[in-house]
């Protein structure tokens, strides 16, 4: 899913790829490899609550498990 979402992205004018999140970083790495584009200038985190801490995320795709999401969202 994220793929799809991130394939999405890099494909618009108005939106960007500034941060990626993923506890596998080797995901992260193919992930971008996949995507390629503004993804590879992306910062890269390990820990989602690190990413929001950063400050300068605008807006978000969680793009986990349905199970994991309230945790994330609160």
């Amino acid at each position: 899913m994220g793929r799809s979402h991130s394939t999405q992205i890099t494909q618009r004018d108005d939106a960007q790829i500034t941060a990626l999140c993923d506890v596998d970083t080797e995901a992260t790495e193919r992930l971008v490899l996949a995507v390629g584009g503004a993804t590879q200038d992306a910062k890269r985190y390990t820990q989602w609550q690190e990413l929001l801490a950063d400050g300068q995320v605008d807006g978000g795709i969680i793009a986990t498990p349905h199970t994991q999401h309230s945790e994330q969202v609160s």
